[in-house]
């Protein structure tokens, strides 16, 4: 229900907003997937690989050591061309760790089927059924790893025709050993707005009127210039927001509720 979200801008605007995509029949969603869809307590997808606990010690040593130094990088207000270094550094420090440690596809398969490192939102997953039933696209831009996204998903049994993912996938050798990233493209906190969608993705959405984006960080808002749609709306999950910064970043409304159960009667019921 409307009361389940705060909205920043002109009421009768963003109702009309929230009208007009009404069913998400004619609309396009672009989410990020660590802690937008899944639990602020859940691992993020690049953390479960690294630091779960799951592979040798001296590997987990190493990727705390690349946190603890990079990290307060990533959150502190350093200029953004230093964080985009920074950030390239750590991605590409975690990526010579893997293949240091031969990694492998199974690996990661095993994490991501241990169920109490990742959770989904309450009603997420129904969420994401009704898209598929509904045969609504849904796009997962985001900084984390690819690979641990799909297999979730598939965990799941979401991973479907309607879903598409642009973020950081493994290559993996003839013996599924990770050995770099996927058309060596790195997608790091600071460098995920200079990414465009990727054509397939592109192709299969450029007749989608509306947009809906749905982000757990502020700085995310201006992914906003990855569609071309004519109405765009765009959704705040997120605890403990300062609501004054959530507007000046560009929100429309924040779901106070934190869950999807609220976004599902906001565009499926009365």
């Amino acid at each position: 229900m409307l009361s389940d979200f705060e909205i920043f801008w002109d009421k009768n605007k963003i109702l009309e907003q929230i009208k007009i995509n009404k069913n998400l029949e004619n609309t396009v969603i672009v989410a990020d997937f660590d802690r937008t869809f899944t639990t602020v307590e859940s691992e993020a997808t690049w953390w479960l690989v690294l630091t779960s606990g799951y592979f040798w010690e001296e590997y987990h040593k190493k990727a705390q050591g690349l946190f603890d130094y990079y990290y307060p990088i990533e959150i502190w207000d350093y200029s953004h061309e230093y964080k985009s270094e920074k950030m390239l550094e750590w991605w590409e420090k975690a990526m010579d760790l893997m293949v240091d440690f031969w990694v492998t596809k199974d690996d990661i398969n095993t994490l991501v089927y241990d169920k109490d490192y990742v959770h989904f939102r309450q009603e997420a997953i129904n969420f994401l059924k009704i898209l598929y039933k509904k045969n609504i696209p849904i796009i997962f831009f985001s900084a984390g790893c690819g690979d641990v996204i799909e297999e979730l998903l598939k965990r799941e049994g979401l991973y479907n025709h309607n879903l598409f993912i642009e973020a950081d996938f493994f290559e993996y050798d003839e013996e599924n050993k990770v050995i770099w990233y996927k058309n060596k493209q790195i997608i790091h906190p600071e460098n995920k707005d200079t990414f465009p969608l990727l054509p397939d993705i592109k192709e299969k959405i450029k007749n989608k009127k509306n947009c809906i984006i749905m982000w757990d960080n502020p700085a995310d808002i201006k992914l906003k210039h990855l569609v071309d749609c004519e109405n765009i709306l765009s959704i705040a999950i997120l605890a403990n927001s300062d609501k004054k910064f959530l507007q000046k970043a560009g929100f429309d409304i924040l779901n106070k509720r934190q869950d999807f159960k609220s976004i599902i009667n906001l565009f499926f019921y009365k």
